[in-house]
């Protein structure tokens, strides 16, 4: 005989670890709420897709913080695992994977889903995006994109595989979560996006997913081999990642070498590099021809030989698009003096710093007061956005090339 738990009460709230062995059932009936809170597990040692049962009127499990999880020990079995998830708000947001190919070993798989738990300025996801998520950037390069990402991430991490299992994701949303004041969301155009650890930058190059407004769902979302952690929804018309990935530069004593990187490219007509003495007051020096459609990395360069020694010059981007849309990267500062190596301004500041050297960066990592790492930077370090921390005084670690480091005070205003 098969083993159930049933929760039979109105609202059970778990704040420890609440295991299911193996065979055993979780049936939630007639609209029970199931709260996860301070950290709490719910594990599920049965592989069936059943193992959570929903019955009668429905069924609630609260998560809200990526630390409060479902542990579901799937092993190497396939189906559809629904997870009956609600918002603080009671709003019904299932989410079920669907395991089309199995994984290898005896591997498991944690779900939670969170959205912004102060309700202040909810529609800014970059105030409480999960851990490991370093950025919120759209397509007009370092620019907060949250006005058109819905107002919710989902960790869903595959542990313990070999070869991960793949499938689909559907999502069910909040409709208050799309159209909260500061989206910019058009209905229907919501599709899945997941944050990609190797290169630190969410996914762009295949938008999967369905939006079945009104219904509120995203079905059909693809987890990919890779099976990444981090999710979230965003506008179709407007998607997180940037085709721009990296812009540069640096003096090589006569000249200033620029390069630039894209990881994809869509009707990209062509690039214009500008620049200026004093980041206000911007003259064209350079067209450079765009690659139109592709889905290859492609690698630009220019160098600017009309220079003078003991100046600083910034440097940024223009892409047009085939009908005369455009964007700006981010700034590039290059000094041309050799008395300083490393010149960090303006400081204090409200949140961007520039930093203008003559060797190369290989990273940077910031620390407040007390010591403790609060930023890890690892490209575009020409200008490093920080306004997302609080005001007060901290240091920049700056790691050169052949191992040389640099520390810098500076004030966040």
């Amino acid at each position: 005989m098969k083993k159930r738990i049933y929760i039979i009460i109105a609202t059970v709230i778990l704040g420890n670890t609440l295991v299911l062995a193996q065979n055993m059932r979780l049936t939630l009936n007639n609209n029970v709420y199931l709260v996860l809170d301070n950290n709490a597990n719910l594990v599920i040692d049965n592989s069936n897709t059943n193992a959570i049962t929903v019955l009668g009127s429905g069924a609630n499990i609260k998560s809200e913080s990526e630390t409060n999880l479902v542990k579901w020990n799937i092993k190497n079995a396939t189906g559809t695992y629904t997870l009956p998830f609600t918002t603080k708000n009671n709003v019904k947001i299932p989410m079920a994977l669907s395991i089309t190919s199995a994984g290898s070993n005896d591997g498991y798989i944690t779900f939670s889903t969170h959205t912004d738990n102060d309700a202040t300025n909810s529609w800014n996801n970059s105030d409480y995006k999960p851990s490991g998520v370093t950025n919120m950037y759209g397509v007009n390069g370092q620019t907060n994109n949250s006005a058109n990402v819905i107002d919710r991430f989902w960790t869903i991490d595959q542990q313990g595989y070999a070869t991960n299992p793949t499938g689909t994701i559907t999502l069910a949303y909040d409709e208050n979560e799309r159209t909260a004041t500061g989206n910019s969301i058009a209905a229907g155009t919501l599709v899945g996006q997941y944050w990609n650890e190797s290169n630190n930058r969410w996914f762009y190059e295949t938008l999967t997913g369905t939006d079945n407004h009104p219904t509120y769902t995203v079905s059909g979302i693809q987890t990919g081999a890779n099976f990444y952690k981090n999710w979230t929804l965003s506008s179709s018309a407007n998607p997180l990642p940037i085709t721009l990935v990296e812009f540069k530069g640096r003096n090589k004593g006569t000249y200033n070498a620029l390069e630039w990187k894209t990881e994809t490219e869509i009707d990209n007509d062509y690039f214009t590099l500008e620049r200026s003495i004093d980041a206000t007051n911007w003259h064209e020096i350079a067209e450079i021809d765009g690659a139109g459609n592709s889905l290859e990395p492609k690698n630009y360069s220019f160098n600017d030989y009309r220079i003078v020694g003991n100046s600083l010059y910034y440097y940024r981007l223009k892409q047009t698009d085939f009908n005369g849309g455009f964007s700006y990267s981010n700034l590039v500062v290059i000094k041309t003096s050799a008395i300083n190596d490393l010149t960090v301004f303006p400081n204090p500041s409200n949140g961007v710093f520039y930093i203008a050297s003559n060797k190369v960066i290989q990273n940077i990592v910031v620390f407040d007061v007390s010591g403790k790492k609060v930023v890890d930077i690892t490209r575009n370090f020409n200008q490093i956005d920080l306004s997302n921390l609080n005001k007060g005084v901290y240091f920049l670690n700056i790691r050169l090339e052949k191992g040389d480091n640099i520390v810098e005070r500076i004030v966040l205003n």
